[in-house]
């Protein structure tokens, strides 16, 4: 066994007569690490410095590398308060991992994903130094955050952690996380009391990576329209109001992927988990209509349009403050919903009757996922280009906010054309 121990001093480390009884015997391999002293000619040194000491950064390497690469397939075991534990594991990808970030995290979730690394991390009363609060993030990277590519991030009480690693660890189950990636998940955070457990608390802190910037808006303010009343509205409301909505599509682009997991899952005894069957094709168009239904209602909505109404009151006093709400209005009930709306009710009494051939379901599948992932991730990167005008002027953009207005302008066609295109998808599946 090898035992990496840190303490202040030799007094402060428990056990440390029987560890190096131990040591002495040849029963443990024992690396002690004293910020504040010296012991035996070494000098003060913390955890860190000790693991990456080139002979035992080799034996750690060496220690931890599968047999079927030569190395003995160690298990790790870290203990102690979150900040200790998060230096120990950086450190560990480091050994590990190599000098590329990418290597690094591969490594570390790798070791997670095997379940060959155990933590018991603790909170304390002694304040350590807060080692991200250098870095700050803004919430347009933050949105960014909710798949494979980018990584699994969340916010919480103005920290931002990376929970690409935890993800496989979760209690839950990894689709919590997922549920929460790229958003500020506070709210569910708190709802579910985890802030009055302390060892959830240092737990996350193993996975805080820095906090969200506090945009400089001053007091600035304008007049814009509520309910068709002019109103005193602050820069920090309409950026708050803003944020809201991209995280609601955030949320809505999460929830998508978990509405289709049913595809990739056995869903009774006699088939795979890869085999399209009667019952999927019926989940699937049920599924379809939802978004349909529910969804794109809620994203192109009256909160969207009132995203255009308080910008042009703050941004462009001569511009129609209700144009998005006409044209959102008009879209709704237009030729080319009704048409996605009918070709959605007609799959989902096709699928119900078993009327679509197994044979033509996949390739449906693919067409209609491609339709949706693509109107919501638009919604996103307009709604986000807007946000980077908030982040970029501050409490300058009252004489610079031509660009959120100029984000929302291309929003209702893009609207338009899921409608059109979704209808025709649909309609040319069911006439195969």
């Amino acid at each position: 066994m090898t035992l990496f121990a840190a303490a202040r001093s030799p007094s402060e480390l428990p056990h440390n007569d029987e560890l190096q009884s131990l040591a002495q015997a040849g029963q443990l391999e024992l690396h002690t690490a004293f910020s504040r002293a010296s012991m035996d000619g070494a000098p003060s040194r913390r955890i860190d410095q000790a693991m990456l000491q080139r002979s035992n950064a080799a034996a750690l390497a060496d220690l931890i590398r599968p047999r079927e690469q030569g190395g003995h397939g160690a298990r790790v075991y870290i203990c102690g308060r979150g900040g200790f534990a998060t230096t120990v594991l950086e450190t560990l990808a480091i050994v590990v991992g190599g000098n590329e970030p990418e290597g690094q995290r591969q490594t570390i979730r790798g070791l997670v994903g095997a379940r060959r690394v155990m933590t018991d991390v603790f909170t304390s009363t002694r304040v350590a130094p807060d080692r991200t609060a250098s870095r700050t993030i803004d919430a347009s990277e933050l949105v960014l955050h909710n798949d494979g590519e980018h990584g699994w991030g969340t916010a919480i009480n103005g920290l931002v952690y990376d929970l690409s690693e935890f993800r496989e660890l979760h209690p839950g189950g990894f689709r919590i996380i997922d549920d929460n990636a790229g958003i500020d998940s506070t709210e569910e955070y708190r709802t579910i009391r985890h802030h009055e457990d302390p060892e959830i608390e240092a737990m996350l802190e193993l996975y805080r990576i820095g906090r969200l910037r506090r945009l400089d808006l001053d007091n600035a303010w304008g007049v814009a329209l509520e309910d068709g009343v002019p109103h005193y509205v602050s820069l920090r409301d309409a950026l708050q109001k803003w944020l809201q909505h991209l995280y609601l599509v955030v949320e809505i682009e999460n929830a998508l992927r978990n509405d289709f997991d049913f595809l990739d899952c056995k869903l009774t005894a006699s088939e795979r988990r890869e085999d399209m069957t009667p019952l999927k094709i019926v989940l699937l168009a049920e599924a379809q209509s939802r978004f349909v239904a529910d969804k794109v209602p809620t994203l192109f909505g009256a909160p969207l349009a009132d995203l255009w109404t308080k910008a042009a009151g703050l941004f462009d006093p001569d511009a129609d403050a209700i144009l998005l709400a006409q044209r959102l209005a008009a879209i709704a009930g237009g030729e080319q919903a009704r048409r996605s709306s009918d070709a959605s009710d007609l799959l989902r009494s096709r699928a119900r009757a078993s009327e679509i051939p197994i044979s033509q379901a996949q390739p449906l599948v693919v067409d209609l996922q491609t339709r949706n992932i693509a109107i919501v991730s638009s919604l996103e990167h307009q709604l986000r280009q807007g946000l980077i005008e908030f982040e970029t002027h501050e409490r300058d953009l009252l004489d610079r906010g031509a660009g959120v207005l100029a984000s929302l302008t291309p929003i209702p066609d893009a609207l338009n054309a899921f409608h059109e295109r979704l209808a025709t998808t649909i309609e040319r599946h069911l006439a195969a």
